[in-house]
């Protein structure tokens, strides 16, 4: 098991970065609203195979398969056809609209450009880095850290979004604290390299495929920054589930 201590740990699985004992901004935002974590959806089945076949797309392969039809997962016959079909072949199985979607979307992403020579740009996917902030062992997983040579140039978060354009984008940095996460990333690779990198979000629209690159701006760190060192802050006195890297 990946041991909780501050560090840059490349090529981690969803499982092992889930098991890291330290705080992601999605536990303190739980933690703030106190609404329970919610399995991820078939809503967010689309970014996660995109994620998945971004970051490694020869384990994608072998992980999933398209179905023959367009199971109705909203009623019973779709999902035992859907169990079945996963029961034969041994992989996850993906309906032909939804691989044909994820196919647009790569696409998309593959012949804008600025995102396509992120995607062939040195570095690092699911990267997991681990730093101590605020007295809180803190962890985030990147989903590219990018390298030239022997330095790391930037952070890319891949959005898959419903948003139509780059404005109705910011609507949801500030709606869903995108900016909160974003400066929690940024201060974690930072307290690990000594840099401050530059963080991009490279979103693609799931409606229109239309692809837009929009970089973290000091407004949105400065707010992010606040907002989780005050709830750092305030978990570090009352939560007594705190880590210390000094421990």
């Amino acid at each position: 098991m990946l041991e909780a201590k501050p560090g840059i740990y490349p090529g981690v699985t969803d499982d092992e970065y889930r098991a890291l004992d330290a705080k992601s901004a999605s536990d303190l935002k739980q933690w703030v609203t106190g609404e329970e974590v919610v399995k991820p959806g078939r809503h967010l089945f689309i970014g996660s195979v995109l994620h998945e076949i971004i970051a490694d797309p020869v384990a994608a392969g072998e992980r999933y398969a398209t179905t023959d039809s367009d199971f109705k997962l909203n009623t019973k016959e779709g999902r035992t056809a859907m169990d079945a079909f996963e029961m034969s072949t041994g992989k996850v199985g993906v309906r032909p609209s939804e691989r044909a979607q994820i196919g647009a979307m790569l696409k998309a992403l593959k012949d804008h450009p600025g995102s396509g020579p992120v995607l062939k740009a040195g570095g690092w996917s699911e990267c997991a880095c681990v730093a101590e902030l605020e007295g809180v062992l803190a962890k985030c997983l990147v989903d590219k850290l990018v390298q030239k040579g022997e330095a790391y140039t930037c952070i890319v978060d891949w959005k898959t979004t419903s948003a139509l354009s780059q404005a109705e984008f910011a609507d949801s940095i500030v709606k869903f604290r995108y900016d909160a996460s974003a400066a929690y990333y940024v201060d974690i690779v930072h307290a690990n390299t000594g840099k401050f990198l530059p963080f991009f979000w490279i979103c693609v629209s799931k409606r229109s495929y239309e692809v837009w690159i929009t970089r973290l701006d000091p407004v949105f760190y400065a707010t992010g920054r606040r907002w989780y060192q005050d709830v750092l802050s305030l978990w570090a006195q009352h939560n007594t589930e705190v880590v210390s890297a000094a421990e």
